[in-house]
């Protein structure tokens, strides 16, 4: 019951602190890179998503066959399914009832069906599974909308009916275009063969329905524009998959370099929101898509500015990096505050790459653990995004393979919340969750 208590008032105690804290500065990374500067250090042509081009058999066969061979097996089993229209009742069930799962269950058997054909495609090589990726390429585009129907608020006219005058940018959306944009640059060449128009088609939708709000609206919350509403896990989750677009679907060199900076003028603006000791308010279980994010996405702004974007030092950047390794407990759980539940997946890969790039072995050492648990030596590798699973995958025997540190489970406290983090190492068959801080 002391235990009990003891976390209550903790709870208490940073509940109270997160609403009276004052936000930090805005400008973290606009501090480092101006707009002067970053136009004459833009490489758009560096290498930034790790990943090879279709045509190099060579690389996608070094893919593991306990990786592959299920790739292909689940493309097969694609082939046979149906993409699976998203009717108007659906859409608007969200506002009669409060129930996504109409246009979510749908949407979400859509999205994986093009995900398990594409890596089936790129496994193989043969071609086979292009045609159905080319249906599904134009099944997307001829969507009312890529945004959930939980999403469509940020319409303006707030209905439930998808607008097609007025396309929202929603974490939704961001994530459909991404895959799209990876899908038909990495098969441009079968895809082309097939005919241009497939591949034209897809960036005129993503051009369209994203790239063009992003560029002319600041009326979006999660910008962080607005004082009405503070940004959160959406900013750094819409930037990450907006820049990775306008990499891939931008041809005007003035709106790329627009559209790139204002990328980094809005995560600086959600990284107001941290304070310095690095928690997530909204709780360890949004980790992966916020702070986590910013490992791809400063790892893309690092590339294609030759380096000149040196973030990785920053103290806050740093400490939001290793909060996930602080608040684990064991095995899968985390301290479960805000509307975080108890037990947690966080991405290995980005954990470790997370640590790589702040130099922080005990992080990097977290991720290796992570990887362990998560059935990586048995090459149960997994991710929603694609070019995350498959950097994964790249990454692999690195992470596996590394030695040298044990991940941080000592005593810390986090002043700024008023969190504090005691791990003990008995928590192998249970979890201790947390002892009364020493006096």
């Amino acid at each position: 019951m002391a235990r009990i208590k003891f976390w209550i008032l903790i709870t208490c105690l940073w509940q109270i602190n997160a609403t009276t804290a004052q936000p930090a500065s805005p400008a973290l990374l606009t501090s480092l890179l101006s707009k002067e500067q970053l136009a004459q250090s833009l490489d758009t042509q560096a290498a930034w998503h790790h990943l090879p081009a279709y045509s190099n058999r060579v690389a996608w066969q070094r893919i593991p066959a306990s990786l592959s061979r299920p790739w292909i097996q689940q493309g097969e089993q694609a082939l046979a399914q149906s993409w699976q229209p998203i009717l108007l009742q659906a859409y608007r069930a969200y506002e009669q009832t409060g129930s996504r799962e109409p246009m979510e269950t749908p949407a979400g058997h859509n999205v994986q069906r093009l995900k398990s054909l594409v890596l089936a495609e790129l496994a193989e090589g043969k071609g086979r599974f292009i045609p159905e990726i080319a249906n599904g390429l134009f099944f997307f585009c001829e969507m009312s909308t890529w945004a959930a129907s939980a999403h469509l608020y940020l319409q303006r006219q707030q209905t439930s009916v998808p607008d097609v005058e007025d396309p929202i940018i929603d974490i939704a959306g961001s994530n459909l275009a991404v895959l799209l944009a990876y899908t038909t640059h990495l098969l441009r060449q079968p895809l082309d063969a097939m005919s241009p128009a497939i591949g034209r088609r897809v960036q005129v939708e993503i051009q369209r329905r994203m790239l063009q709000p992003y560029y002319t609206r600041t009326d979006y919350w999660w910008m962080g524009y607005q004082t009405t509403a503070r940004p959160n896990n959406w900013t750094i989750w819409c930037n990450y998959n907006l820049l990775q677009c306008i990499l891939l679907m931008e041809t005007d060199p003035a709106k790329r370099l627009q559209g790139i900076y204002k990328t980094i003028e809005t995560t600086d603006l959600f990284l107001a929101t941290y304070e310095d000791d690095g928690v997530c308010e909204e709780g360890p279980s949004y980790w992966n898509r916020a702070a986590g994010y910013l490992q791809p996405y400063l790892d893309i702004l690092q590339r294609i500015t030759g380096g000149r974007l040196q973030a990785w030092q920053l103290p806050r950047i740093k400490a939001m990096g290793r909060f996930i390794m602080l608040a684990h407990v064991a095995g899968d759980y985390y301290f479960n505050y805000s509307d975080a539940p108890a037990r947690l997946r966080p991405d290995a890969g980005i954990v470790y790459r997370y640590g790589a790039a702040i130099e922080d072995s005990t992080l990097m050492a977290f991720g290796k653990e992570l990887a362990l648990r998560q059935g990586w030596p048995q090459a149960a590798i997994q991710h929603d995004y694609l070019q995350v699973l498959l950097q994964n995958v790249n990454d692999r025997e690195r992470i596996l393979s590394f030695a040298g540190a044990q991940p941080d489970k000592g005593t810390h406290w986090l002043p700024k919340k008023e969190l504090a983090t005691r791990l003990v190492p008995r928590y192998q068959s249970r979890a201790q969750w947390l002892e009364p801080w020493p006096q």
